[in-house]
């Protein structure tokens, strides 16, 4: 991207270096901007799930379990779906 005159932001934890990623889209966001900005965000897919970082978390559902252990580990409540609790929010 840079060779096509971008300007690269390299967030290198996506997953949990929220100020990093907050920053980066700030600068998006800045109106006295002469290049785009490409922001190259590396995370973990299905992180926190037993298939973190594997391919099969590409094109497969996790499962009823691996969401509750999941739940679980965040100390989120196992029993509601499609819930954001506010510290997430």
């Amino acid at each position: 991207m840079e060779a096509c005159g971008w300007e690269v932001i390299d967030v290198v934890d996506g997953v949990n270096d929220v100020e990093v990623i907050v920053l980066a889209l700030e600068k998006g966001r800045d109106p006295e901007r002469r290049k785009p900005l490409f922001i190259n965000m590396r995370t973990i897919i299905s992180v926190g799930s037993a298939v973190a970082g594997k391919v099969v978390a590409h094109g497969a559902p996790l499962s009823k379990d691996n969401v509750v252990d999941m739940k679980r580990a965040y100390g989120w409540d196992i029993n509601k779906n499609f819930y954001i609790p506010n510290k997430v929010k």
